[in-house]
């Protein structure tokens, strides 16, 4: 799967554009800041409750376990159903999941301790300038360094000789540092200046 350029096309033409529920991550959103809004009471009562704490930890679960299955690996090929309700609900459940969490963050528990204290960290400040350059140009050095890495992988399986798990780390560690070079280049080039102008 991971090199069938057919199944890419497929993917992201039929599968990833055009379902139905592509929205879904806005409406859990929506849902999450309707309760916040309007409901905040019940909502904390309801976070502070034992089923609020068993929804807590069943969302950390929720998004480890869809960041952990290899759906773009050949070992899903022979896997249809899964890979059909890993299309159809993965996006969903991790956005209802990140929504609940987001809601959990307001409460005192451990996990929202730890959340509030990793994700409050001065640190993440300079990424969140960059979020949207980063998001516009993220694609391309992904397909160009999957590209190299197949390409590399095939004429030389002896020097690349790497699992799953290690050829899509590297992508990522490499997609990511050339991102963040080119939307630090985009933010100071176009992004700020054209900020400076409110001023």
């Amino acid at each position: 799967m991971v090199i069938d350029q057919e199944f890419h096309a497929y993917h992201f033409s039929v599968l990833y554009d055009n379902l139905y529920t592509r929205f879904g991550a806005l409406v859990c959103g929506c849902i999450a800041a309707f309760y916040y809004f309007h409901h905040e009471n019940a909502l904390r009562q309801f976070l502070n409750s034992f089923w609020g704490k068993v929804c807590e930890f069943a969302s950390f679960g929720i998004i480890i376990l869809l960041m952990w299955l290899p759906v773009v690996s050949t070992r899903m090929d022979d896997q249809q159903t899964l890979t059909i309700l890993y299309q159809t609900f993965s996006r969903n459940l991790f956005s209802g999941a990140v929504a609940y969490l987001a809601l959990v963050c307001l409460e005192k528990s451990y996990l929202s301790w730890l959340l509030n204290l990793l994700f409050s960290n001065r640190f993440w400040y300079p990424l969140a300038q960059l979020s949207y350059s980063m998001y516009l140009l993220h694609v391309f050095p992904i397909l160009i360094l999957v590209q190299m890495g197949v390409n590399a992988m095939q004429q030389y399986p002896e020097r690349y000789d790497y699992t799953h798990w290690q050829a899509m780390s590297l992508i990522c560690l490499y997609a990511t540092i050339i991102t963040i070079i080119g939307a630090v280049i985009i933010y100071l080039l176009i992004e700020r200046p054209i900020m400076n102008l409110r001023k």
